[in-house]
């Protein structure tokens, strides 16, 4: 568990063969990308969405669900401070209990309602009681968020290197005294848009360094910094809107965003792999096209409709809401065309990497187009991934009729 309130380890002497008599292994808060104990910063520039994946994995710290297949290894209590849009944190909040059905009731997730001003002692040390009362109830947090840097930053200039100095001894304080990690929400300069604003000591300062750059409507986290660990891989992440059961004035619905998992742009000649929603299409379509071939020598073109409804049976949403499904299914369509993944002819779709069967393809309507009725019971017994399988013996009777 955390440390107490108040429990600051005491200045002590060790002597080197104790240090090597065992390696110190890391306290991971989630495996690779941020530890227990140490500093993280977010940064990008405006409207990146940086605030999105600051919260998606504070509730996965929160709720000790994994964050985007990486393990959450010490879930606990998160602060989130709060320096701009609160009036938006409520809704934000809530898509992604839905998103993710979980009961935001059962969650040690707390939201400052202003800002801290990190420069200003007395600013400080009303929000360090305010987190000893918490702690004193349900335990230290593992994770403080601070967002962003520049609403809480307090009565100084961002580019003395003097007073970021001071703001980041401010959350040292907080991060020894709670041993928990701190993760500060950051933008980028507007004359160097490839790093983040402000003083040098900030970035001196970090353990973990993370840039969220846009391309195009998917979303890049490359780890820029990584003190003592290999720099784990990149994320990408793409936005989908999720309603929150809300009505505003005009009697409209309210909707969020959550993030979810996708392949990262290609550049250059390395092939990403594919994860996520596009993942989970092109396996159903591997498999729906070589049903009955064990060796997946070539693929029979499946109609969309075919295609749609394995997806769907995979879970291609975590969302059981239809809309969800469709708006998945139809991005990762796009996505595996645009990437040449899957090749596509009048409505019938099949892997690239397979040689298309030419004799027939799976449609919605149930049956082979294009064939007589007397070839097609000898057809689904050659097709056994067919949709019209269902209906091999009711054809059956047919032909005998």
């Amino acid at each position: 568990g955390g440390s107490q309130p108040g429990n600051v380890r005491k200045f002590s002497l060790l002597p080197a063969v104790d240090l090597c008599s065992a390696p110190m292994r890391p306290r991971w808060l989630v495996r690779d990308f941020l530890e227990m104990g140490t500093l993280a910063s977010i940064y990008g520039p405006s409207a990146g969405m940086k605030s999105f994946v600051a919260i998606d994995l504070g509730l996965c710290v929160a709720s000790g669900r994994d964050w985007h297949g990486h393990p959450v290894q010490s879930a606990g209590p998160v602060v989130y401070v709060c320096g701009e849009g609160f009036a938006g944190i409520g809704k934000r909040l809530r898509v992604w209990f839905i998103h993710h059905g979980l009961d935001a009731a059962s969650m040690p997730f707390y939201v400052s309602n202003s800002p801290v001003a990190f420069l200003d002692p007395d600013s400080v040390a009303e929000a360090v009681a305010a987190v000893q009362a918490l702690a004193k109830d349900i335990g230290a947090p593992r994770l403080v968020i601070v967002d962003t840097l520049a609403r809480n930053f307090g009565p100084g200039d961002e580019n003395s290197t003097g007073d970021m100095s001071r703001f980041v001894s401010a959350l040292d304080d907080i991060r020894v005294q709670f041993d928990c990690a701190v993760i500060v929400v950051h933008h980028t300069g507007l004359a160097a848009a490839d790093r983040a604003r402000g003083a040098s000591a900030f970035r001196a300062a970090l353990d973990w360094e993370y840039r969220l750059e846009p391309k195009g409507d998917i979303r890049l986290m490359a780890c820029t910094k990584s003190k003592d660990h290999e720099p784990p891989a990149d994320v990408a992440f793409e936005p989908e809107s999720v309603d929150c059961g809300w009505m505003d004035e005009d009697g409209e619905p309210v909707s969020s965003i959550v993030l979810r998992e996708t392949d990262a742009p290609a550049h250059g000649n390395k092939e990403k792999p594919l994860r996520g929603a596009n993942k989970i299409a092109y396996e159903a379509l591997v498999d729906l096209c070589t049903a009955g071939d064990i060796l997946k020598q070539s693929a029979r073109p499946a109609g969309i409709e075919a295609w749609r409804a394995e997806s769907y049976k995979r879970s291609i949403s975590p969302s059981p809401e239809q809309e969800s499904k469709k708006k998945a299914f139809n991005r990762a369509v796009t996505a595996l065309r645009d990437s040449g993944h899957v090749s596509t002819e009048e409505d019938a779709y099949w892997p690239s990497s397979l040689p298309r069967d030419t004799g027939t393809y799976r449609d919605k309507t149930g049956h082979c187009p294009g064939q007589s009725r007397d070839r097609r019971d000898t057809l689904l017994k050659e097709c056994p991934g067919c949709p019209a399988g269902d209906r091999s013996e009711e054809m059956s009777e047919e032909v005998a009729r």
